[in-house]
């Protein structure tokens, strides 16, 4: 409310600019801003070039007293609220008819965005004189960008008909939250529970579409929409289309690695020809996520044969054996899950007292594993 810019133009010889002020010992803490046009879509004011946008209406709304309710901004865009008790309250901008948002910037730290026409405050106490501003309201017209959006979705394979880290979105796999997606004009997004996005950015040129995971999430594939070709698994690049055209259904997935680990142990050692010895194979899954689809392999030593199961989970299928393979399949393992496979073999007559007996145990699963390194013993 201290800073108007003016705009020569013409041959016009004067202009008129009023201030308002208000003592800063009338309680009270004022809520203020402008609406502008984001010309350039990049979801900043650029006062030099870009206008403030008169007559928008702004409406605000909370828990306690404030003045006015509704407020059409001034020739210069501007919006002011007088809010004389505490609260929570919620601003927010009508677009313009032929307007769309495209930024809705927080003045103050103690104001958060909410949706690009919406932004809110706590107000815990009314001090004389605080301002919280200058809190800004992007719009650009509808006809002078193209509108870019899609999904980012948890490829976690949940669902029936649900496969992890396949790139595709199927089952029930769903949208995923605190992603961002950013387009190289400016405009960035953050993902809701839904995974939606939509952002806008200026028409005929080409406009690359990036995701950033959230932590700890790792890409598995970006699916291009119409008008869009793939980059790689966290890029798109959207082209070919002009003012009011439209991107849509482009789409990112995401998943979380499972750690899973594997130890095999073995009883009597030593043990003597003709004798039976127990194995133990001890799985672990450290996440963060479950697994799915998991396997795990013993290829035995030649000179031993396959008893048969001690113990195993019920979840567990197997074990085939082809030759001295022996193979077991489990659905799925739980993140901070251990299970453990317990079966016996049969040392073959005429092993050499002393011989050492040698198998390999491997566990692996369609997800990512960041520590590849235990997943054998």
């Amino acid at each position: 409310p201290n800073t108007v810019p003016v705009q020569i133009t013409g041959t016009k010889m004067g202009y008129s600019v009023n201030f308002g002020d208000r003592s800063d010992s009338q309680p009270g803490v004022s809520f203020f801003g402008t609406v502008f046009e984001d010309q350039n879509v990049d979801g900043t004011w650029d006062l030099t070039s870009e206008p403030s946008i008169p007559g928008v209406t702004v409406a605000i709304t909370g828990t306690s007293s404030l003045s006015p309710a509704l407020y059409l901004a001034n020739d210069w865009g501007q919006y002011t609220f007088l809010i004389t008790g505490t609260g929570t309250f919620t601003v927010t901008e009508t677009d313009p008819e032929g307007y769309v948002s495209t930024i809705a910037i927080p003045g103050d730290p103690a104001v958060w965005w909410v949706d690009n026409n919406t932004l809110s405050t706590e107000v815990a106490s009314v001090t004389p004189g605080r301002d919280l501003g200058d809190n800004l309201f992007g719009d650009a017209r509808a006809s002078q960008v193209i509108t870019i959006s899609g999904y980012v979705w948890d490829d976690n394979g949940l669902g029936q008909g649900g496969v992890a880290w396949d790139g595709l979105r199927n089952g029930d796999e769903p949208g995923l939250a605190g992603a961002i997606v950013t387009l190289s004009s400016g405009l960035a997004q953050t993902t809701g529970s839904d995974g939606a996005f939509l952002l806008y950015a200026p028409p005929d040129t080409t406009i690359r579409v990036q995701e950033t995971e959230p932590a700890e999430y790792l890409s598995t594939n970006a699916i291009a929409g119409n008008n869009a070709i793939r980059f790689d698994e966290n890029n798109l690049d959207v082209s070919g289309l002009s003012g009011g055209g439209t991107s849509a259904g482009n789409l990112f997935g995401d998943a979380l690695p499972a750690d899973l680990e594997i130890v095999k142990s073995d009883w009597p050692d030593p043990v003597d020809a003709g004798s039976t010895l127990t194995d133990t194979l001890v799985y672990t899954n450290h996440g963060p996520s479950y697994a799915q689809a998991v396997v795990i392999t013993d290829t035995l030593d030649p000179r031993v044969t396959f008893g048969g199961i001690v113990d195993q989970p019920t979840a567990a299928s197997g074990p085939t054996q082809t030759a001295e393979l022996l193979e077991w399949y489990l659905p799925e393992i739980d993140a901070e899950l251990t299970g453990a496979i317990i079966f016996t073999v049969t040392v073959k007559p005429g092993v050499i007292s002393g011989t050492l007996l040698a198998n390999n145990v491997v566990i692996d699963s369609n997800m990512y594993d960041t520590l590849p390194g235990n997943n054998s013993d």
